[in-house]
């Protein structure tokens, strides 16, 4: 009697806790009592339910700030491309990026970071490259020129860095046409005294 009376109880509100220790925020306990062990069962399911909400709130600010975040660098004058780290094919670009090296957001794939470097040195490259994937490097700086689809080609100033955003990670590149950088050096410098 005592056995199931008590004990069965306890043990499902037990496993309910577990579960949500675990992370199963949709665990509920039913105990269809009105003494103790019915309210602590109710009490049990109601602090569930905060904590679903809680997390759900914190889901939703994470879209809002990863949505807000994403606008901001698709809108920026940085060109910056994301490459599969195996393929390195291009699986992102930025409106900027698209822009300055002719290709449209459904060519994206067809950007390859060799190919968009083809003037710079590929033994260098694919040795920066494997430096940033084993993390003898957190990131790397060339001055060198990119590629546009119609191949012409102009200076850019580019930072890369590798992520493990993906199971085999990505290579994130941010770079500036190099005459615009020069251009804002130039204005930021003192007029010469005449």
């Amino acid at each position: 009697f005592v056995h199931g009376r008590l004990y069965r109880p306890v043990r499902r509100m037990e496993e309910a806790v577990r579960r949500v220790m675990d992370g199963d925020l949709t665990a509920e306990v039913t105990i269809d009592r009105a003494d103790e062990l019915g309210r602590l069962g109710l009490h049990l399911n109601a602090m569930t339910a905060v904590l679903r909400e809680r997390a759900l709130g914190a889901t939703r600010e994470h879209a809002n700030l990863v949505a807000r975040f994403g606008r901001l660098l698709d809108e920026s004058s940085n060109e910056i491309c994301v490459f599969d780290a195996t393929t390195l094919r291009a699986v992102q670009a930025n409106r900027g990026a698209l822009r300055q090296l002719g290709f449209t957001p459904d060519e994206v794939g067809a950007l390859a970071l060799p190919e968009l470097l083809a003037q710079h040195d590929q033994m260098a490259l694919l040795a920066h490259l494997d430096g940033l994937r084993s993390g003898r490097q957190d990131r790397v700086f060339l001055s060198t020129r990119q590629t546009r689809k119609d191949g012409t080609t102009y200076p850019v100033e580019m930072t890369i860095q590798f992520s493990r955003d993906r199971e085999d990670g990505v290579f994130l590149t941010v770079a500036e046409e190099a005459g615009l950088r020069q251009r804002a050096r130039v204005l930021r410098e003192p007029a010469p005294f005449i």
